[in-house]
């Protein structure tokens, strides 16, 4: 059986999987936000906990998942060796800050921007600041850190693989597991979801320009950081 096939034949473990993670964990966080946003306004440290928490599940189990379904660290674009992050250290760093500098300041400014000028509403989400305390600062480094690791390798790596398999061209694929993406962070209202589509769209982009999931973790590490930092 080949890799190929092993993939389109997906076994019980990963339709519930996949079901928990791109169903399951988003609907319930949405719930939670809607039905509960008043408790959970300032929860900074146990939303910070509960995100290190599902996270480190999630990325844990598509790995263990995506292995076992075929998927090489090469196509997972975790293999180190001859990883652009360790061939080129140096230049990783560069395309981390310009890719921060255009998307974040540019492009995903812009759609701010034009969101704002259609006069739709923009949701609130107080319980992702940074609290002042050196615990607080602390767990928002390691939720920054598990957040952008754990979601990477699901969606940039296990299900990215999965989508081009099924669809058979690599920027189907992008756009519908940025949909995912968006979708999973739909919590934060309809501007929060689209927003974190139109980035997940862009780590894609990163993903394939560079073939190393490690500078994808890195360059939304640093952007999970600002996002935390400004609250």
């Amino acid at each position: 059986m080949t890799a190929g096939t092993r993939a389109a034949a997906l076994g019980r473990a990963d339709a519930v999987f996949i079901a928990l993670a791109c169903g399951v964990v988003p609907l319930v966080s949405l719930v939670i936000a809607v039905q509960a946003f008043e408790a959970i306004a300032h929860a900074n440290l146990a939303a910070y906990v509960a995100s290190i928490v599902k996270w480190t599940t999630l990325g844990g189990g598509a790995l263990v998942l995506g292995r076992r379904a075929g998927m090489s660290w090469d196509e997972l674009y975790l293999d180190p060796r001859g990883s652009f992050l360790v061939r080129r250290p140096a230049s990783t760093c560069v395309v981390v800050v310009l890719f921060i500098a255009v998307v974040n300041f540019g492009v995903l400014h812009r759609f701010t921007v034009t969101w704002d000028a259609l006069g739709l509403p923009r949701g609130s989400a107080p319980y992702l600041a940074m609290p002042p305390s050196v615990l607080g600062r602390a767990l928002g480094v390691v939720c920054a850190l598990a957040a952008a690791t754990g979601s990477e390798i699901l969606y940039r790596g296990y299900l990215r693989v999965l989508a081009e398999r099924v669809f058979r061209t690599w920027w189907t694929a992008a756009v519908v597991v940025s949909a995912v993406f968006g979708w999973a962070h739909g919590f934060y209202g309809w501007y929060g979801a689209a927003y974190t589509g139109l980035n997940g769209l862009a780590f894609a982009l990163l993903a394939r320009a560079t073939g190393s999931l490690y500078v994808v973790i890195l360059a939304h590490m640093c952007f999970d950081a600002l996002v935390f930092a400004r609250g």
